[in-house]
């Protein structure tokens, strides 16, 4: 009997430890990226990198990050067009992987191929074009039931097309095969990135000193081209439901205020500094920077071997890193005359330094600072990636208050999620960032940052 007993106890202690450990790697799993693991996803998430599940050393900009999504053929429905008869998306049509379309009306056909269905049910008593599609009835809702009970001259099918478009019931990933590069247009043409505050004052010899001050909004991260391009922060046309979301750079929302407004008065500036005009909203706010990709590509079969129904129908999605994307940004004052007390109880004052980064705290440098690369190039650099049915967010809110950006806050601001959450850690490797001048202590004096000039050579590979 005791034998019975201690093999039952010994049994019940491996299960435990089994249990424990099990709770531990979910624990990690759910953190990180897959948080409904229990319910397979309709879409296969996996992000491709060369340095596997590394933390890699990256440079500016120039990388390359690929993700690829696969569905298998018994999970989808097939792949619609917005033309009828259908055919396949090639690289100027949009195309939708449907998973469930529970009313069978494609709310993504054109407008005039959803009149030209009601008008062959209700008008005409036949079927619609697609298998169980029954269209909506507008007909007490148009000035004429149908085309011919028009009178001539009457335009019918304008009033059709202006009617509620079909709903949207379905699960689909949108795609877009084909490549995005940002139009090259003058300056002022250029879409308007992410700003901040820029001080750029000065003060003159005289006794007192007769200051300056001139606070101007400047654009941060990469140039986005123009308006009528694909690129852009928030989603992204070619593939509308990826989200990136990244925890550093211009991705950030951060506080800005009207040009109109100065962030203080340059005769009497207040105390504390006036750094709060670089704060993050609350709750935190990113943007959404998947419009910042370059490339998709849809791949039909990607198994011939595969048993029926278990071939996969795969998206390719790439982004080469523009320069400046996810390095954080710095607003830098490099000359401080006035004393202060920084955010983390430091204090400042004669030929010190003050910055600050991504928003976060006002911190005290006490020393002279020019280049801010070891600040930037120390910050590990986060982007949380997934899929959502239909059009993604083009900001995402921090809904459940924990600092972090996840699928979770995205789900909770009504989104369904197609696909796990996959996060990617790297360092970005910064030379001879300057930042943006700001005045923190009120001296009305931003100096510029010294860039020296050198011939160029060989450079050791970082580590």
């Amino acid at each position: 009997m005791r034998s019975v007993y201690q093999t039952n106890n010994s049994l019940w202690r491996v299960l435990t430890l089994i249990l424990v450990g099990m709770a531990a790697i979910t624990a990690v799993a759910q953190e990180e990226e897959e948080t409904k693991w229990w319910i397979p996803p309709e879409l296969g998430l996996s992000v491709v990198v060369p340095w596997g599940d590394d933390i890699a050393i990256q440079d500016d900009g120039g990388f390359a990050l690929t993700l690829q999504m696969s569905a298998w053929e018994h999970k989808i429905l097939g792949i619609g067009v917005k033309t009828y008869p259908p055919t396949l998306p090639g690289e100027r049509t949009p195309g939708w992987l449907v998973f469930d379309d529970p009313d069978g009306c494609p709310s993504f056909i054109d407008p005039s191929f959803q009149a030209a269905a009601y008008v062959s049910v209700y008008c005409n008593q036949n079927p619609a074009s697609w298998p169980d599609c029954q269209p909506p009835d507008w007909g007490p809702l148009l000035t004429y039931q149908c085309p011919d009970d028009a009178p001539d001259g009457y335009d019918w099918w304008a009033d059709a097309a202006a009617m509620d478009p079909w709903i949207f019931d379905e699960t689909w990933v949108e795609f877009f095969s084909g490549i995005s590069v940002p139009d090259q247009v003058p300056p002022e043409e250029q879409e308007t990135p992410p700003q901040v505050w820029q001080h750029d004052g000065e003060c003159d010899t005289s006794i007192p000193p007769i200051c300056t001050t001139d606070f101007e909004l400047v654009g941060v991260g990469p140039s986005l081209g123009s308006e009528t391009d694909f690129t852009r922060y928030g989603r992204w046309a070619r593939l509308p439901g990826l989200v990136v979301i990244p925890d550093h750079g211009p991705g950030l929302v951060t506080r800005t205020l009207d040009p109109a407004d100065f962030p203080y008065d340059p005769i009497d500036p207040p105390q504390p500094t006036y750094s709060q005009f670089f704060d993050p909203p609350q709750p935190l706010e990113a943007w959404n920077v998947a419009g910042l990709f370059n490339t998709v590509g849809h791949t039909l079969q990607a198994d011939k071997y595969a048993w029926p129904g278990w071939g996969r129908t795969t998206l390719t999605a790439q982004i080469v890193a523009p320069s400046s994307l996810f390095r954080p940004v710095m607003l830098i004052d490099r000359h401080v005359s006035i004393p202060f007390t920084d955010d983390l109880g430091v204090s400042c004052g004669e030929g010190h330094s003050a910055y600050r980064l991504d928003g976060g705290p006002l911190t005290c440098v006490q020393h002279t600072t020019n280049w801010l690369d070891q600040y930037t190039n120390a910050e590990l650099i986060t982007l949380r990636i997934f899929v959502v049915n239909g059009d993604a967010p083009d900001v995402v809110v921090d809904m459940d208050g924990n600092g972090v950006l996840n699928l979770r806050d995205v789900e909770a601001m009504g989104y369904e999620a197609l696909t796990y959450e996959r996060v990617v850690r790297f360092y970005q490797y910064s030379q001879a960032y300057c930042g943006v001048r700001y005045d923190f202590d009120g001296d009305h004096i931003a100096p510029e940052c010294v860039l020296a000039a050198r011939a160029g050579g060989i450079t050791g590979v970082p580590r």
